[in-house]
């Protein structure tokens, strides 16, 4: 027995730190810095404890070939994407399930149902979230649409006053910086224009999501939009919802 309980402890520094080049290498894609890789191994392992914590001391970590009851590659996998996408939250770097899956190619579902197992498990991994981070959102979203500061400035500003908002916060990040960005383009020269449904698709948030968000900042215009803004367009142009 002994001997057993030595080679599982063995097998799971192994699988650990083979977990954690895989981090590694997913993070440096991204050119994130070692302070987020390290939040990113110290999320996972409380994954690794989790997910193995009801499972029987004697059962090796290559359940698959075994045949028992161990931590599938499949749901380490998940474990990973979701380790990352919560660090770079806690770490206040915009990065979206979408961007978390395509890197890690799992699907946005499977990386929620781990990262909502996690925040469950130690709920100070939500705690630590950065609530500012709709901000970063905004920058990446208006490089995707291909954007001037012209929009992303006052999209910056529309964001940050809607956060508070009262039926805008606790909305998440996304769904706030996405909204924002339908907004301002309305009011933007016809250039700058884009329509909900390439929004929706550079952003990775379905337009019912954004329509749901605009409507709920459509409703205080005048604490959101900056007072000293030119717009090309006038207010009543905006889509009411």
């Amino acid at each position: 027995i002994a001997q057993t309980n030595e080679r599982n402890v063995s097998m799971a520094d192994q699988f650990l730190t083979k977990s954690f080049s895989q981090i590694k290498s997913y993070a440096e894609r991204w050119h994130l810095p070692s302070n987020v890789i390290d939040r990113a191994s110290e999320i996972f392992k409380m994954f690794f404890l989790l997910a193995t914590a009801k499972l029987p001391q004697s059962v090796g970590l290559d359940g698959v070939k075994s045949g028992a009851r161990g931590l599938r590659d499949v749901d380490a996998a998940h474990g990973i994407a979701a380790s990352l996408f919560l660090a770079c939250r806690n770490a206040g770097i915009a990065r979206t399930l979408k961007e978390t899956s395509a890197l890690c190619h799992v699907t946005k579902h499977d990386i929620g149902v781990k990262a909502r197992m996690i925040e469950q498990g130690y709920p100070e991994v939500k705690e630590g979230k950065t609530v500012a981070m709709a901000d970063g959102f905004v920058l990446r979203f208006c490089g995707f649409l291909k954007l001037p500061r012209e929009v992303s400035n006052p999209v910056v500003s529309v964001t940050k006053a809607a956060q508070e908002l009262e039926g805008v916060h606790g909305r998440t990040p996304i769904s706030i910086a996405a909204a924002s960005i339908h907004l301002v383009c309305q009011l933007s020269r016809s250039e700058f224009k884009r329509p909900i449904k390439e929004i929706s698709e550079k952003t990775g948030v379905a337009e019912v999501t954004i329509r749901s968000a605009y409507k709920n900042i459509y409703q205080h215009l005048d604490k959101v939009l900056p007072p000293d803004q030119n717009w090309a367009e006038p207010l009543s142009s905006l889509i009411k919802p």
